[in-house]
C-alpha cells in the first residue's frame, strides 16, 4: 500500500488587498440563507440545488461519522458543507483533491479561481475570511490513496473529483464501503454521462442504497441502507 503523509502542506496564503470579513462568532444562527449573503460578500457565486443539499445535509443529516468531499477544486463544496456542519458544532470535513489539473473548461476566463495548487492557497484564502479554516481539513494527493490511509466512518460523502467513469468507479469503490447505514451520498455532476453510467450501475443497482434522487440536473443523491 503505498504510504503518504495527511494532510500535504499547502502553499502560505498570499496577499490578496480583498477586505477582511470577520464571521468567527454567531455560528449556532447561520442559516443557509445568510451563508449566501456571506458568499457574496466575498465574490463566490451561488447554486441553490448543490449548496443547499449540500449544506442541510452537513447541518442536519442522521448518524454519527465524517464528512468527506471528493474533489475540493475551488473549495465551494467544502465550504456549504464546513458552514453547516459548524452551525450545530458537528463535525468537520475532509477534502481531497491531487490538484493535478492546471487548466479547467469551465473557468479558464476566471482567474478567481485559479488552476492547479494556486486553486489550493484561494481556496485557504477564501475559508479563512469565512471563518472556516478551522472546520475544513485539506488533504492534496489522490483519492483513491486516501481512501487506502483513511479507515473511517463517513455520514456524508460528496463525489466530485474526476468525471470519467474509471475514476468514477474507483471512488465508489474506495469510499462508499465507508459510509455508514443512513449516510448520504451526493453526486455532482449527474449529468455527465460518464458519472450518471458509473452511480446507475453501482449505486442505483446495488441492494445496499436507495434509489438515486434527483435533486436537478447536476446533483442527486442516495441513502445508504
Amino acid at each position: 500500500m503505498k504510504k503518504i503523509e495527511l494532510p500535504v502542506e499547502l502553499p502560505k496564503i498570499p496577499p490578496h488587498g480583498r477586505p477582511t470579513v470577520n464571521y468567527e462568532n454567531d455560528w449556532s444562527e447561520l442559516t443557509y440563507a445568510l451563508l449566501v449573503s456571506r458568499l457574496r460578500d466575498i465574490g463566490i457565486e451561488h447554486d441553490a440545488s448543490f449548496g443547499s443539499t449540500l449544506f442541510d445535509t452537513a447541518q442536519t443529516g442522521s448518524g454519527k461519522g465524517h464528512i468527506v468531499e471528493l474533489g475540493t477544486f475551488s473549495g465551494w463544496g467544502s465550504i456549504h458543507l464546513a458552514a453547516g456542519s459548524k452551525s450545530r458544532n458537528r463535525e468537520k470535513v475532509f477534502t481531497i483533491d491531487n490538484y493535478a489539473c492546471d487548466w479547467h473548461p469551465f473557468y479558464n476566463e476566471t482567474p478567481f479561481w485559479g488552476y492547479g495548487l494556486m486553486a489550493a492557497v484561494k481556496c485557504k484564502m477564501n475559508f479563512k475570511m469565512l471563518g472556516l479554516s478551522d472546520w475544513i481539513n485539506m488533504i492534496c494527493c489522490s483519492t483513491v490513496d486516501a481512501a487506502e490511509v483513511m479507515d473511517l466512518p463517513v455520514r456524508v460523502l460528496v463525489i466530485d473529483a474526476s468525471h470519467d467513469y474509471i475514476s468514477v468507479v474507483s471512488d465508489i469503490f474506495s469510499w462508499c464501503p465507508k459510509v455508514i447505514p443512513g449516510g448520504i451520498l451526493i453526486i455532482h455532476d449527474w449529468s455527465f454521462p460518464d458519472v450518471r453510467k458509473a452511480m446507475t450501475e453501482y449505486i442505483q443497482d446495488s441492494d445496499e442504497w436507495s434509489d438515486i434522487t434527483e435533486i436537478s440536473n447536476m446533483v442527486a443523491t442516495a441513502v445508504k441502507l
